[in-house]
């Protein structure tokens, strides 16, 4: 089976050995893979956060590229200084109409805003950036993917099904929540149209979304291009670190299968 591993967004803890770990056993010890990297890497080595990501310690040392390259061995591997973004035309009217300023939490603050905002943008960019690599690549050396894989840097993998029984022409995403989970997913070739124009197509589901997260944005640029019955919910899933010492007792999430909301 051959699978891409698609990489994305801010190198976060990743010399916490139980990534490089889960990793290794539910994908690059199991099958054939090549990995595709994009990450944000900037010089001064500031790198912000959403307000509801509890991070603690050094999320990103000098040396997380070298990491990287040493231990994913990256096909390609891509880097950009790390960048505000921001809602533009008449989706930024739609959403401050309809969400700035509405959620507040009481420990995290006010969600809806613009800090939070550019965080979910650079992680759509991310992705479609890391998937054009992908598609790139594939094109040029006419490899053919039976899944690629969404890949977080600062995951933990906790449960990844057997892909060798798994329907390959489905998104496969995770099923603990209704909303679209996606600390890890994986899909086949097909749906990489999906991923490669997956920031540009903000501006084509933003009066679709029911909150402004990366999920929801996902999910209707999913189904902007494909049907529902396309996507299939599975028992696995991972958990985000939130500090160079996390391990799997950390965590404290929920097998339970849960229906998507579409």
């Amino acid at each position: 089976m051959k699978v891409a591993l698609a990489f994305y967004g801010q190198p976060r803890y990743v010399k916490n050995p139980h990534i490089l770990e889960s990793y290794k056993k539910f994908y690059l010890d199991r099958y054939d893979c090549d990995v595709f990297c994009h990450m944000w890497w900037g010089k001064n080595q500031r790198y912000d956060v959403s307000s509801w990501a509890e991070c603690n310690g050094q999320m990103i040392t000098p040396d997380s590229y070298d990491y990287i390259v040493e231990n994913y061995k990256p096909e390609i591997i891509e880097d950009e200084e790390p960048k505000s973004f921001s809602f533009e035309g008449i989706t930024k009217e739609y959403i401050d109409k309809v969400f700035t300023g509405k959620l507040h939490h009481p420990k995290h603050g006010q969600i809806w805003c613009e800090k939070n905002y550019s965080n979910i943008l650079s992680q759509l960019y991310s992705i479609q950036k890391s998937s054009e690599l992908v598609n790139a690549y594939s094109e040029e050396t006419k490899t053919n993917y039976d899944f690629i894989v969404m890949a977080r840097y600062d995951t933990i993998l906790l449960g990844v099904p057997d892909l060798e029984k798994c329907d390959a022409s489905k998104m496969h995403i995770p099923c603990h929540h209704p909303n679209f989970p996606d600390v890890t997913l994986f899909y086949p070739q097909k749906h990489l149209s999906w991923s490669c124009h997956l920031f540009d197509d903000v501006e084509l589901v933003y009066d679709k979304i029911r909150e402004v997260t990366p999920e929801q944005f996902k999910l209707h640029s999913f189904l902007n291009k494909f049907p529902a019955s396309d996507i299939q919910p599975c028992r696995m899933d991972g958990h985000c670190c939130r500090n160079i010492d996390d391990d799997k007792s950390s965590y404290n999430g929920s097998a339970t299968y849960v229906d998507l909301h579409l």
